[in-house]
C-alpha cells in the first residue's frame, strides 16, 4: 500500500527532477521522452503518435488470423473449437494485449495530471463511460470507439460551454439518450448508421446501372 500511496494517491514527479544534475535545458530538448505536460507540444505530438500507432496495431489485428480467430469465437465460441480454434489462448491473448494498451493509454492520462488515486481511474463513471462510448461508436469495429468518444467528449465540452458550469450531468442525459436511441434503432452503433446509409447509396447506383443497360 506504501508503494500505491494508499488513499493519498501518487504524485507523479517529471523525469528531468528525477536525474540528479539534469539541466531543464538539456532534458527540452529530448523533450518527448521527458512526457512533461508542461512542454504542451511535444506531449501532443507523442501522444498522438502512439494513438497512430495504436490504431494501426489495431487496423493490423483487426485483419490478421488472430483478429479472424477472435470474430469466430465472438460469433459462436462452440462452432470455432469445432474448427481447432483454441477459444482459451484467444481470449487470454486478447486480455493481455487490451491491458498493455490500456496500461499506455493509462501512461499518457497520468503524465497530464501528474497525479492518480483510486477515485481518479478507477470510478465506475470511467468503465460505464468506455462502455458507452463504444456501444455508440459501433461494437466489433476499430473506428466506433473513437467516434463514440469524439462524440462523447464534444457534447461534454459544448454543454460545458453553453450553461456555462451550472449544466452539470446534462451532457449524460443527452448521451444517455442517444445510446437509448442507437440501441433501439441500429444495434451496430454510428458505423451501422454509416454502412446502411452507403448500402443504399450503392443498391441506387447499381439499379441506376442496371436501368441504363436495359436501355442499351
Amino acid at each position: 500500500m506504501e508503494i500505491c500511496g494508499a488513499g493519498d494517491g501518487i504524485a507523479l514527479t517529471p523525469i528531468n527532477t528525477l536525474v540528479p544534475g539534469s539541466p531543464k535545458s538539456a532534458w527540452g530538448k529530448i523533450a518527448w521522452l521527458s512526457l512533461d505536460v508542461r512542454d504542451r507540444i511535444p506531449f501532443l505530438l507523442t501522444t498522438l503518435a502512439a494513438f497512430v500507432l495504436i490504431f494501426v496495431l489495431c487496423l493490423w489485428l483487426e485483419n490478421s488470423k488472430m483478429g479472424f480467430y477472435w470474430k469466430a469465437i465472438r460469433e459462436s465460441h462452440e462452432v470455432a473449437e469445432s474448427v481447432g480454434i483454441n477459444p482459451r489462448n484467444y481470449k487470454l491473448a486478447a486480455m493481455c494485449i487490451s491491458a498493455f494498451l490500456a496500461a499506455v493509454g493509462g501512461t499518457f492520462f497520468a503524465q497530464f495530471f501528474k497525479y492518480i488515486d483510486s477515485d481518479t481511474v478507477f470510478p465506475l463513471s470511467v468503465s460505464m463511460i468506455f462502455v458507452l462510448v463504444t456501444v455508440l461508436g459501433g461494437i466489433g469495429n476499430v473506428y466506433g470507439p473513437i467516434i463514440g468518444s469524439a462524440i462523447y467528449y464534444s457534447l461534454e465540452l459544448l454543454v460545458r460551454r453553453l450553461t456555462g458550469g451550472s449544466g452539470s450531468g446534462l451532457n449524460l442525459i443527452i448521451f444517455g439518450i442517444l445510446i437509448v436511441l442507437v440501441t433501439c434503432f441500429e444495434p451496430q452503433g454510428i458505423i451501422g448508421v454509416v454502412k446502411r446509409i452507403q448500402g443504399h447509396f450503392t443498391d441506387r447506383k447499381e439499379r441506376g446501372e442496371g436501368t441504363v443497360e436495359t436501355h442499351t
